[in-house]
């Protein structure tokens, strides 16, 4: 990726994620929550799209990130990376 260019979460990994929760977890702050869906690691839920920003800007710090709509294309980015998203009542998607 050339260094002008605006990262993308399709460059995203499941570690890149992963390292974004357990940032959410450690700093307590988890975004704003989600309205309809939620990615479920480990019993925790946590708002896709927060997951997802955190993860582009530890990944690529100072670099911003994307406008990111949620729902399907959020909730898709996750399932392929291999999570577990879930609807409000917890039932999987």
């Amino acid at each position: 990726m050339d260094t002008g260019d605006v990262p993308s979460y399709t460059d995203l990994t499941r570690e890149d994620v992963l390292d974004a929760i357990q940032r959410m977890d450690k700093t307590g702050n988890h975004g704003a929550p989600s309205t309809g869906y939620d990615v479920l690691h480990h019993g925790r839920t946590y708002p896709p799209k927060e997951c997802l920003y955190v993860a582009c800007n530890v990944k690529y710090p100072g670099r911003g990130y994307p406008r990111l709509s949620g729902g399907k294309h959020a909730n898709n980015l996750l399932k392929k990376l291999g999570f577990t998203i879930v609807d409000k009542r917890g039932n999987a998607v």
